[in-house]
Order: structure tokens, then C-alpha cells, then sequence
């Protein structure tokens, strides 16, 4: 909400319209298959309007595509955006536990009990990825939804290179249908 007012429409459809094709496919070309590249990585310099895009990708998740009807919103599922002035967001782990408890909300998502607290105390950022969100995403299958889970600002995040990580080493346990 903190940024999705500071989008109008045009400056960016351009990226909006790169992002549809590599959510959808490209349409203008010969394969009729989405793409199944699970990763888009926005980069650009602090202050560019990252932060803006994806909330405007979230806005219209919920809204739809807004005046333009040639492209189509994207199902945002998840999403955490972090803030490094702000401590409630800039912990990894806890923004695994924040998008596994909003995957929680499809109909089949659920973690395995076996763990204790101490368990998960002692997990580094790959095995919580794996335990919350890829583990329970595997078992849904094509229960799950076509739908996209934001991380935002990664770099504002106080263990950025391991979070970065344990998402890239668990991609190949992410249902084709999930994109990040």
C-alpha cells in the first residue's frame, strides 16, 4: 500500500508487459507453453521504483490489469517486502515464516509436524526455505495455484546472500506453477 499509489499508468508498462511474458510466455512466439523459468530478478539502482513495480504488480493482483486489457494481472500469492530501517522486516527467517504462513491459505499447504522449536531454531535460511515453503508447496502439487510469491528488496534484508541462496538451491522443489 506504501507505494502502490506511486505508479500511474504508462510509465513502466513496459517492464509490466516483460514481466507478463516471462509469467505467460511470450505470445509471439511459436511455443504455446508458459515459460517455466521460476525466477525473475529485478535489479536497477537504489531509488529506481523496484519497490513500486512490485506493488503495483500486487495492486493489480487483486484489482486486475487496470486500463490496460492487453495485459493480464498476475496472481500474487506471497509477498514480503523488506525495509532495512524497519526491524520487523529485514529478518530472513522470518520473512520465510511471513510467506509460509500466507501460502498456508491454499488448500493443501501444510508443514510436516515434525519438528521442534529447537528444530527450527537451529535451521540456516536453505532448510527453513525447504521445510516452509518448498517442502509444503511440493506436496500440493498441482493442487497449488498458478501464482507468484514477491520478495522485495532482498538486499535490505539482514542475511541477504543466504536467503538469496536458499531460494535459488530450493527452485527445482517449487511446483512449475509457482513463480518467484
Amino acid at each position: 500500500k506504501r507505494f502502490s499509489g506511486l505508479l500511474f499508468n504508462g510509465p513502466r508498462e513496459w517492464l509490466f508487459n516483460d514481466i507478463n511474458k516471462w509469467y505467460y510466455g511470450d505470445s509471439t512466439s511459436s511455443s504455446s507453453s508458459p515459460n517455466t523459468e521460476t525466477l525473475f530478478i529485478l535489479e536497477g539502482d537504489k531509488g529506481t521504483g523496484k519497490s513500486v513495480v512490485t506493488a503495483e504488480l500486487s495492486r493489480r493482483s487483486v484489482i486486475g490489469s487496470g486500463n490496460n486489457n492487453s495485459i493480464k494481472s498476475i496472481p500474487v500469492i506471497a509477498q514480503h517486502y523488506f525495509k532495512n530501517d524497519d526491524l520487523r522486516t529485514i529478518d530472513s527467517k522470518s520473512s520465510i515464516q511471513s510467506i509460509s504462513l500466507q501460502l498456508s491459505l491454499i488448500d493443501g499447504f501444510e508443514l510436516d509436524n515434525d519438528k521442534t522449536n529447537d528444530d527450527i531454531n537451529k535451521m540456516k535460511e536453505k532448510e527453513l526455505f525447504k521445510y516452509y515453503i518448498s517442502d509444503p508447496l511440493m506436496k500440493c502439487g498441482n493442487k497449488c495455484p498458478n501464482g507468484m510469491i514477491i520478495f522485495d528488496a532482498i538486499d535490505e534484508c539482514n542475511q541477504n546472500k543466504e536467503l538469496s541462496n536458499a531460494i535459488i538451491d530450493n527452485l527445482k522443489y517449487i511446483p512449475k506453477q509457482i513463480k518467484i
